[in-house]
């Protein structure tokens, strides 16, 4: 009996072989080196934005630093995957969502569409929709966010098309820009253990704790990540 061969093919870039300087890996927190005999020094990779910044269920936006240019000026950095953790073992659990807020509802009335997600959004982002499974002709369509209705769970746009009453959906609406201008670059969802029988559960829209951020007698969380990026097409 012959023993069989697993051939491993291959895809064609962006997901299979790159030998064209298209890829990058960037490192972020960590012991990067010696502060005196026997010493390391230990850096946080995270950085959080505002004096009192606060956390919404879905994640808050993530804005990579300056990254090394690929090739050529003007082409863009795209994370592929992103890999976050505790140096400190603080207890919470980072997670990075790269496709944006997870619908749950969908409704269109007056040629204004109401989209339950949690969600991170502002009037003027620019977001599209896929993975729909009920409404699936709107699929790869996208919308402006509007500054009424717009809530930590739901946002409203315009869309003209017959009324859809309010149903289950799922799906993603990940944004294309931001009305600040900065690119989309995922999500950090954070999560903690309520217990040693319980799941992680995602924490509360509210100011991130002092054991995250930092304070004047709470040390922040070492965080470092590790992340893989590809030039824009």
């Amino acid at each position: 009996m012959a023993v069989a061969t697993a051939t491993f093919n291959s895809a064609s870039y962006p997901f299979g072989n790159d030998n064209t300087q298209r890829r990058q890996r960037q490192f972020g927190g960590g012991i990067i080196g010696s502060t005196g005999q026997n010493g390391r020094q230990i850096t946080n990779g995270v950085t959080w934005v505002g004096s009192s910044p606060s956390y919404v269920q879905g994640g808050v936006r993530v804005n990579f630093g300056s990254l090394e240019a690929i090739k050529a000026s003007g082409l863009y950095l795209l994370p592929q995957w992103c890999q976050v953790r505790s140096l400190s073992n603080s207890g919470y659990v980072y997670q990075f969502n790269p496709l944006g807020a997870q619908i749950t509802n969908l409704a269109l009335t007056s040629n204004v569409v109401t989209i339950t997600c949690k969600n991170n959004l502002a009037a003027g982002d620019v977001v599209m929709l896929s993975g729909l499974t009920v409404t699936t002709a709107l699929n790869g369509v996208s919308l402006t966010v509007l500054a009424g209705s717009l809530s930590a769970t739901q946002f409203t746009a315009n869309f003209t098309a017959g009324n859809i009453s309010t149903a289950f959906e799922s799906g993603y609406c990940t944004p294309v820009s931001y009305a600040s201008g900065l690119p989309f670059q995922g999500n950090l969802q954070i999560f903690q253990s309520a217990g040693s029988a319980a799941p992680l559960a995602e924490l509360s829209t509210t100011s991130l704790p002092a054991a995250i951020v930092g304070s004047a007698s709470v040390n922040a969380d070492l965080i470092g990540w590790t992340a893989e990026f590809i030039r824009g097409i």
